[in-house]
């Protein structure tokens, strides 16, 4: 009834059929899709929502119920959450990860930085150049293809330590989280457009009240999956 893993072996399910029969092929590429769903649906809520976010989200970590089609995350021994103060502003350079918006980047990105002099005029200069190679018009790819979120993430990181960067450690323990997420939903769906796929979690979830442990101040209304989608 469960995906064994989601790493190199995630199509292998416990009845334990080959992956040669078409029937059976198209059946586990539904699945795929529908967990990389899931997963990224639960993990914009962590970010966003709850603030209570899994620091090592491989897929060893994760069981999927072909029965009920509810995701289990194990292993919650490492969590990071965004100190409340900062949580707005993290929520605002996610978003303007997410839609390339390079002022509002480069501005967040330096007041998470603990580092006492760093040349901010080229540390801008470097991220306009980096978002404009990873994002487009329309929050895509210049190519017109998805963003590749854990690339454009990653090319930042190494603009970070150029200059000498030290970010929250926070910030930066959740930054890292959000390539290693990209790569296993696009492991399951190549083609999931993650950085797409976001903007209504913002519209719905970014502003929220927390309380003092990031927490919504309020329960939302029951939800009839483990990680319900938006839509």
């Amino acid at each position: 009834q469960y995906f064994s893993e989601l790493g190199e072996g995630f199509v292998q399910i416990s009845e334990g059929k080959g992956l040669r029969n078409p029937v059976f092929d198209k059946k586990v590429h539904t699945m795929k899709r529908e967990l990389a769903s899931l997963i990224y649906d639960g993990v914009m809520k962590m970010f966003l929502r709850d603030n209570y976010i899994h620091g090592d989200l491989h897929g060893g970590n994760i069981l999927y119920s072909q029965q009920d089609g509810k995701v289990t995350i194990l292993d919650a021994g490492v969590v990071v959450a965004i100190d409340p103060h900062w949580r707005e502003k993290f929520h605002d350079f996610l978003f303007s990860l997410c839609t390339g918006n390079v002022r509002t980047l480069t501005q967040r990105l330096l007041e998470f930085n603990e580092a006492k002099e760093v040349d901010e005029k080229s540390f801008a200069q470097d991220i306009r150049a980096t978002t404009e190679k990873w994002i487009g018009i329309g929050n895509r790819a210049p190519n017109g293809g998805p963003v590749m979120l854990g690339d454009f993430v990653g090319e930042i990181l190494f603009k970070i330590q150029k200059h000498h960067l030290h970010l929250r450690g926070d910030v930066a323990s959740t930054i890292v989280t959000m390539s290693l997420v990209e790569g296993l939903v696009k492991q399951l769906d190549p083609e999931f457009d993650v950085v797409g796929a976001a903007i209504p979690y913002f519209a719905r979830y970014a502003l929220a009240p927390a309380t003092s442990f990031g927490m919504p101040s309020s329960p939302l209304e029951p939800e009839p999956h483990a990680f319900p989608l938006l839509d």
